[in-house]
């Protein structure tokens, strides 16, 4: 059994034309580009081998697939270093704290100071608000009332003008 392989060459160019020695020069003298005869038909003779030989495995061609496999080299163990268990621990650190801190937003706030009972006070010459604050039954530090007075009246802290009304707590 045999095989017939025709061979052809490639196109290629040659340079025909000439200069003159005399350095003249003419358009017909310039040298130029024709392409090459092709060259006729080689015909050869491919015979088989009489005994089939097997294909290589590395050389057989898988019809299924064109991607190649990656193979994953064996793991190696995992060493942790001191850098390691630091930044483990850290991630731990901010990790709780994130989860400290969302907890807490849920817990009530106190509440406002605007919930307090109030009712209005006009001011009369030589009050203060210390001089209201004592005027006003209380328990306990007299500085505690003025404290809330200041909170419920901010205008309060810079000067009391006479005929104004301030809010103070109801008894």
């Amino acid at each position: 059994m045999s095989l017939a392989a025709t061979i052809t060459a490639p196109r290629s160019f040659t340079v025909r034309g000439s200069v003159k020695p005399n350095g003249g020069k003419q358009f017909s003298d310039m040298p130029s580009l024709l392409p090459a005869p092709r060259p006729q038909s080689i015909a050869a003779e491919l015979s088989t081998v009489a005994t089939p030989v097997a294909t290589p495995v590395a050389a057989r061609f898988i019809a299924h697939s064109t991607a190649l496999v990656a193979v994953a080299a064996p793991a190696a163990p995992i060493r942790v270093t001191r850098r390691g268990r630091l930044l483990m621990t850290f991630a731990a650190a901010v990790g709780l704290t994130t989860a400290i801190m969302g907890a807490a937003s849920f817990i009530a706030p106190p509440p406002a100071a605007g919930s307090v009972p109030t009712v209005g006070y006009v001011i009369q010459p030589g009050d203060t608000l210390w001089s209201v604050a004592r005027s006003l039954p209380h328990h306990g530090d007299i500085r505690e009332v003025v404290a809330e007075l200041r909170t419920l009246n901010p205008s309060a802290n810079k000067g009391l003008a006479v005929g104004a009304q301030i809010r103070v707590p109801k008894s």
